[in-house]
């Protein structure tokens, strides 16, 4: 069952190409994008579970992603948002996991609160009960920016205000990246994780107004205004094109 905000562009986008609607997710957000990504079971890569506890994590780094297996066929491949797949960014970044280009948080949304509390970041906390007293230490989470073939950058900070247009600067860059796979005849695959649906719900300045505090579901109207449905005769040629390929992920 499809529910939520109405989003007519990206439904009829769908309606012209295979709609896999039976995809059951896991209670995290870390074991569903790899299943999405790898099509095994998370636990085969090591990412059943949000690492809590530090140290390395993420997908293994022998797993074929569909990024890699389209990358090796030809395909122009590229990310941007939330990884979650691997906190290195020169060993279990995107880049490493088949996509030619990508701008990400390697973590997840919650941690730009952190930067909003007067202890940040002299402090540390635990994750009880899971890993009892450990001690995390708080550090501003980065984004990333890389390309295959050259090393990471970090071209931000992962705050509140970087996150609340953090949708539409990734719609901009996805864009560009369709049009220059369409310049170069090359057909591409783009792993769009927009982050509006995941907490916390921050507005795009543009749509502040507009939207109720707090609320997630506003929020998706939000996300739909800022992303995709924005200015489609961006983007529409370059999908609706005969004799095409290309394929879309557009996820949490």
């Amino acid at each position: 069952m499809l529910r939520g905000a109405p989003t007519p562009r990206i439904d009829g986008l769908a309606s012209e190409g295979a709609r896999l609607l039976n995809f059951n997710v896991e209670a995290q957000c870390t074991p569903s994008r790899s299943a999405l990504l790898t099509g095994r079971h998370p636990i085969r890569s090591g990412t059943q579970t949000v690492p809590l506890t530090g140290g390395p994590d993420g997908l293994t780094q022998w797993q074929v992603t569909i990024a890699l297996a389209l990358s090796d066929a030809g395909y122009a491949t590229g990310m941007w948002a939330k990884w979650h797949l691997g906190s290195d960014p020169e060993s279990r970044s995107p880049v490493d996991f088949g996509f030619d280009e990508a701008v990400w948080s390697p973590r997840t949304a919650d941690e730009v609160l952190w930067t909003t509390h007067s202890y940040f970041p002299e402090w540390t906390v635990t994750s009880a009960p899971y890993t009892g007293d450990t001690k995390i230490p708080l550090e501003p989470e980065p984004i990333y920016s890389r390309r295959k073939g050259e090393e990471h950058e970090v071209i931000a900070t992962y705050d509140t205000q970087f996150r609340a247009d953090l949708d539409r600067k990734i719609t901009d860059w996805a864009i560009d990246s369709m049009h220059r796979s369409h310049d170069q005849g090359r057909p591409f695959n783009m792993y769009l994780p927009y982050t509006q649906v995941h907490v916390p719900p921050i507005p795009d300045p543009e749509y502040a107004s507009k939207v109720i505090p707090n609320s997630p579901a506003p929020m998706v109207v939000n996300l739909g205004a800022t992303s995709l449905h924005r200015n489609p005769s961006h983007w529409r040629p370059l999908v609706a094109e005969p004799g095409r390929h290309r394929t879309v992920a557009h996820t949490e």
